[in-house]
């Protein structure tokens, strides 16, 4: 009769730990690349975000009434347009045959004023219409944004924000208010 021994050779308990370590490093390898991955994402977001935010501005600009802060040859770090409000001038365009009396385009009644600033870290877009102020946010993780007049009608405008590598990263646009 023949006897057979239970139990796990050394070869055997070898061979399973080398297997059970090369699946570890595989697990920790796609663990670091899922976390670098993420990291890209974020910033990639940050920056198209900076992208749009910028650009909003910017329309926004180009399509005031009037720009209150900063004067043409300044800097500030607040952006005050003022807009005319679509809605209430929805009656009031100058048509002859049905407009009454003097149309006047700086009727402050027909106006509204849009404010971008940075605060809580965010850019906001405050609309205020009729005492009542709504807060958009576009765009969070921001340090400052800066408009600065130049004098010919254009502006240049510079959000500043820091990644999530701890890096500081800008975004600088120009728009014009008139025709160059």
């Amino acid at each position: 009769m023949k006897r057979y021994q239970k139990g796990v050779t050394l070869v055997e308990t070898l061979v399973t730990l080398w297997m059970i370590g090369i699946m570890l490093l595989l697990v920790a390898e796609l663990a670091k690349n899922i976390q670098k991955e993420s990291v890209h994402n974020k910033d990639h977001d940050q920056r198209m975000g900076a992208h749009q935010a910028l650009d909003r501005i910017g329309q926004a600009l180009r399509s005031s009434h009037q720009i209150l802060e900063p004067a043409s040859n300044a800097t500030s770090n607040r952006l005050r347009l003022q807009s005319w409000d679509a809605a209430s001038n929805a009656g009031r365009l100058p048509n002859p045959p049905a407009t009454t009396g003097l149309w006047t385009p700086d009727n402050a009644t027909y106006l509204h004023e849009r404010r971008f600033e940075v605060g809580s870290d965010t850019v906001l877009l405050c609309t205020t219409l009729a005492a009542t102020t709504e807060s958009i946010r576009l765009l969070g993780d921001v340090n400052s944004f800066q408009v600065r007049g130049q004098g010919d009608g254009t502006y240049r405008l510079e959000l500043n924000w820091v990644d999530s590598k701890g890096k500081a990263r800008r975004l600088v646009r120009w728009s014009a208010v008139m025709p160059l």
